[in-house]
């Protein structure tokens, strides 16, 4: 279902091929295919929060984006490293305007997070090459990107050899999108500012 309940979103190889169609959800007006001429199996449609464009992923690890209205068809990015699984999980913005998803970057062997402008069709890397990161979630204002990632470090001996044992590694953390975005979880001051005292004119105003 789209976001504003007016369309559903399905694959069907009513053509004889494996297409993204739309329908109408009140059962009223004819379908509507949206891709054509795909070379590799699609799947898991997601819509936009402004049910303006659908996301889609493919056994060759691509994420792609087609616009509703015109039936456009975009290709967002592919994973290097993954096929068969596709580019899942991703997640859209409040606004519909930023995605962000995981994926390999040329400087490593493990994911990190990304975040693609619709507008503009470009990705940045917002997280480090040094540590994997995975599972990209935009809160619900836009101001923060929630994800999996793995750099906690508390190695202890291992019980049976000579090595060390880095149990426990992944964690979640919260990624700033804005430079002046500061941590929900920084400290706060909690020093309570003196009372003004009552000057002469105050006293001869009473």
């Amino acid at each position: 279902w789209s976001p504003d309940g007016r369309w559903i979103a399905y694959f069907s190889d009513e053509t004889g091929e494996y297409e993204l169609w739309i329908r109408p959800a009140d059962g009223e007006g004819t379908p509507r295919r949206l891709t054509t001429g795909g070379h590799a199996f699609r799947f898991s449609p997601v819509w936009s929060p402004d049910s303006k464009t659908i996301t889609f992923t493919d056994k060759a690890a691509g994420l792609w984006l087609v616009d509703v209205e015109s039936a456009a068809l975009r290709f967002v990015d592919r994973d290097p490293l993954v096929e068969e699984e596709g580019m899942l999980p991703w997640s859209f913005s409040p606004s519909g305007r930023w995605i962000a998803y995981a994926r390999v970057p040329d400087d490593a062997r493990h994911r990190v997070i990304y975040v693609h402008d619709v507008h503009r069709g470009e990705s940045t890397q917002v997280t480090s090459s040094l540590f994997p990161a995975e599972g990209p979630v935009f809160d619900r204002k836009g101001n923060y990107l929630a994800h999996r990632t793995v750099r906690h470090f508390r190695p202890r001996y291992a019980d049976v050899d000579d090595t060390f044992v880095y149990a426990g590694s992944e964690v979640l953390v919260l990624t700033p999108l804005r430079a002046d975005q500061t941590s929900p979880y920084a400290p706060r001051s909690d020093e309570e500012a003196p009372e003004k005292e009552a000057s002469d004119d105050d006293e001869k105003a009473k």
